[in-house]
C-alpha cells in the first residue's frame, strides 16, 4: 500500500508499462504526438518524479522547508540522479519516435498536513503568497535547464519564454 512512509510502492494490481519501442510505436499508431514523461500523481508509484525538487538538487542557499526535511530520504543526490536519468531516457526514446515531451511537475511542492489540509489554522510550508516560495521556484526554474535531460527537451527555452527576464 502506498503511504507517506512507503511512497514508492505501487498499489496492488498496478502494471508498470515499459518505455520501449513497441509501446511507443503503439502510442504513435493510436495518434498520440505528445507524451508526459512522468506520472505526476499525488503519490509516487515506482519513485516517479512529482516535483522540481525530485529532479533538481535544492541549491544550498535555499532554506529547507518542513516538507524538505520530511522528504530528505527521497531527495538524496543518488535518487535525484536516478529519476533524472529515467526522464532523460524517456525523452530520448520519445524523440526517436517523433513525440513532443512534457515534464509535469507540481509547484510549489506542498506537504499537506495529514489532518485536514485547508482547515483553519493549518499552514502549508510553501505558499504562493510567500515571497520566499516565489524566490525558491525562480531559483529552481533557473537550475532546471541546466539538467542534462532538460536540454534534450528544449524546456529551458519554454521556461524562459514564459518567465522572461525574471529567469535571465
Amino acid at each position: 500500500m502506498v503511504s507517506a512512509h512507503n511512497p514508492t510502492k505501487a498499489p496492488k494490481g498496478w502494471t508498470e508499462v515499459a518505455w520501449n519501442a513497441e509501446n511507443l510505436q503503439r502510442m504513435k499508431d493510436l495518434g498520440f504526438n505528445v507524451l508526459q514523461l512522468n506520472i505526476a500523481w499525488g503519490y509516487r508509484p515506482n519513485d516517479e518524479a512529482l516535483n522540481l525538487e525530485d529532479v533538481v538538487d535544492l541549491p544550498l542557499q535555499l532554506p529547507k522547508t518542513a516538507g524538505d526535511k520530511s522528504r530528505e530520504k527521497m531527495r538524496t543526490p543518488e535518487r535525484i540522479a536516478i529519476r533524472s536519468e529515467k526522464i532523460r531516457q524517456r525523452i530520448e526514446i520519445s524523440r526517436q519516435f517523433g513525440f513532443r515531451t512534457m515534464f509535469h511537475f507540481g509547484a510549489p511542492n506542498v506537504l499537506y498536513p495529514p489532518e485536514s489540509p485547508g482547515a483553519p489554522g493549518v499552514i502549508l510550508d510553501q505558499c504562493i503568497s510567500d515571497q520566499a516560495t516565489l524566490s525558491r521556484y525562480v531559483t529552481l526554474l533557473k537550475a532546471l535547464p541546466k539538467m542534462p535531460w532538460c536540454s534534450l527537451a528544449g524546456a529551458g527555452i519554454q521556461i524562459y519564454q514564459h518567465f522572461g527576464s525574471d529567469l535571465a
